[in-house]
């Protein structure tokens, strides 16, 4: 059976909610990778119907075809793709590893490996906690999730990487015995994605998912969901990569956005080289054109909120004059890809600011703002 690959697994994830990057975005990202000596992608968008919702549907021939060549320029910027898949909102265990869902998976797979793919993951994310409706012999759900992976991995004669149910610790309490039951069934060769403490994890510790890793059984990737927007579409994060000193496999699930992502990656890279995260971190701005102004308002766009930092009350050196005039000078004299990007995230800061201020008028938050929180707002 081929080995998953011994080189450090860093790079990007296709694999958040509410955005499907098109092939040339894609291939931008590719060539970010090289250019930060990065060295995979994973794709896994939750939006491709055919990843996740119809994944027993082969690929269209125009898609085989694009993707396809995308896969081979990645190969020719040293970039390997993994390519999931993700049965697991209605997979059918009572036959396996025979049925017709099994054939389905198997023919999937071989697909995405004809085509270019380096590897293929298996995804088990996202999906509904009842582990009983699945059909399966098995006497735990983690068990016959390792079962399956070591099925398919069999059927197409190359180890694989998987995403498992229970990702985070903080999923732990949905299925007690979820990590030692899959990880004494799966097959060692096969590589484990975890998030670590957290889905939005503030720290990365081997300690958490040291279920998974018992005895070195298994290589862990951390999938890192620090920038990810998918649960919070009204908010971006881009500030200092912290919290991950010394990892070796390690992944960005971001933002879908391309020059957004690009700049996370450089950040990301700049951390991985360097001891100093907020130096690093100052740099790929610099090198990516975030004017200055930034600096009196970058808090608000810094880190999501963790439950250990306490509920963030950032005010800053900056008065609201300096902030508000930042904004301004952000939203119309910065003229970039990544400006336009960011356009709604800092005009929807400026509102705040307004309204944080009692300045917006009643009229105008009931224009820019929906209309139960408008609602909300104007009667305080």
């Amino acid at each position: 059976m081929k080995p998953i690959d011994t080189q450090p697994c860093q790079g990007y994830i296709e694999g958040y909610y509410g955005n499907l990057l098109s092939w040339d975005e894609r291939a931008e990202i590719v060539q970010q990778l090289h250019a930060c000596r990065l060295s995979s992608y994973f794709y896994a968008p939750k939006e491709d119907v055919y990843h996740r919702f119809h994944w027993r549907e082969p690929y269209p021939q125009l898609w085989r075809q694009q993707y396809s060549a995308w896969v081979a320029n990645a190969d020719a910027l040293h970039v390997q793709v993994i390519a999931g898949l993700a049965p697991g909102l209605d997979f059918d265990f009572s036959h396996l590893p025979t049925g017709a869902d099994f054939a389905a998976l198997v023919q999937k797979a071989k697909q995405l490996l004809d085509d270019g793919a380096h590897a293929i993951a298996l995804l088990m994310d996202d999906i509904n906690a009842q582990f009983q409706a699945s059909n399966s012999k098995a006497e735990y759900e983690g068990q016959a999730h390792a079962q399956l992976a070591n099925a398919l991995a069999e059927a197409i004669d190359q180890c694989i990487y998987v995403v498992p149910r229970v990702y985070a610790k903080e999923l732990e309490h949905e299925s007690l015995n979820y990590a030692v039951s899959f990880s004494a069934e799966l097959d060692q060769g096969h590589v484990i994605f975890h998030c670590g403490s957290h889905i939005v994890a503030p720290l990365v510790r081997s300690e958490d998912y040291a279920d998974y890793a018992s005895a070195i059984r298994h290589r862990m990737v951390v999938w890192d969901n620090y920038y990810a927007n998918d649960y919070c579409p009204r908010r971006l994060f881009v500030g200092p990569w912290s919290g991950r000193a010394g990892l070796g496999d390690v992944m960005l699930n971001p933002t879908g956005m391309p020059a957004t992502d690009a700049l996370l990656l450089d950040i990301m890279t700049n951390t991985i080289n360097h001891d100093d995260a907020s130096s690093a971190w100052s740099q790929a701005l610099k090198k990516h054109g975030v004017p200055e102004e930034f600096e009196h308002v970058f808090e608000y766009f810094n880190h999501p909120p963790f439950d250990h930092l306490g509920v963030s009350s950032y005010e800053g050196e900056s008065t609201l004059e300096q902030q508000l005039a930042a904004v301004e000078a952000l939203l119309w004299k910065w003229k970039t890809p990544l400006s336009r990007e960011w356009y709604p995230y800092l005009f929807g800061l400026k509102h705040d600011l307004l309204i944080n201020a009692g300045q917006l008028p009643e009229l105008r938050i009931r224009k820019t703002q929906l209309t139960p929180l408008a609602k909300r707002l104007n009667a305080s």
